[in-house]
């Protein structure tokens, strides 16, 4: 029984792999060398799975997400996929690591531009009101709202009012709102630091004079919608 023992133990050395170490994907179904090369190495091993964390970390913080999926895919098949010895593995790893943290970094240190916006003009709150309240999405949009009015006389109430709500896509610092209709309201959103500016105000997004044009302040910067 003991021979028996000893046989079957020897024989179960023999048929497991002798270092198979964690990595991002499934190392029982590896395929190609790479893979394989991966998998039996602790050193790439770890590389592989501080490159996942980092590259889901970038991901997460992209509302357009394809661009990015994109690239990996092609580090994948161009770069990584074309070693041929542990060392080029190894650069490989590292160099796309410190480009997917450094865009996580930059990420990070791109402010949000969500908040509530009061237009200014000569440096005071705007007789003629308006605010805009911004709120992103995480999808690459955001969400508008917004009123504005321009006051002919208050006493006699000859004031007239105009306002925007609507889901928008967020194209870099820019949003062009529109509610749409055919001929309806249009204007563009351009944010720049704690503020943002209107331009492009086709007059259709309230009654007679009614303009969102105009520089607005972020009333609270630190504050998060």
């Amino acid at each position: 029984m003991r021979k028996l023992n000893k046989y079957l133990l020897i024989i179960s050395l023999l048929i497991a792999p002798l270092h198979v170490y964690g990595a991002s994907f499934n190392c029982a179904k590896s395929a190609t060398w790479t893979e394989k090369t991966i998998c039996s190495d602790s050193q790439l091993s770890d590389l592989d799975d501080l490159l996942m964390v980092s590259y889901t970390k970038a991901l997460s913080r992209e509302s357009d997400k394809a661009p990015l999926k994109t690239a990996q895919r092609e580090w994948l098949k161009s770069v990584r996929n074309t070693c041929q010895d542990k060392t080029c593995l190894s650069k490989a790893y590292t160099s796309r690591l410190a480009e997917l943290n450094n865009a996580v970094a930059n990420a990070a240190e791109s402010p949000s531009v969500s908040g509530k916006y009061i237009r200014y003009f000569d440096g005071k709150p705007d007789k003629h009101s308006s605010n805009i309240t911004v709120r992103e999405l995480g999808n690459g949009k955001a969400h508008i709202t917004g009123s504005a009015i321009w006051v002919s006389n208050a006493n006699t109430g000859n004031v007239n009012m105009g306002d925007l709500d609507g889901e928008l896509p967020l194209e870099g610092n820019q949003i062009h709102y529109t509610d749409g209709e055919s001929e309806g309201c249009r204007l563009t959103i351009t944010f720049a630091g704690n503020g943002l500016e209107v331009s492009g105000d086709n007059m259709r997004c309230g009654g007679l004079n009614v303009s969102f044009n105009g520089y607005y302040k972020k009333s609270n910067p630190r504050k998060k919608i």
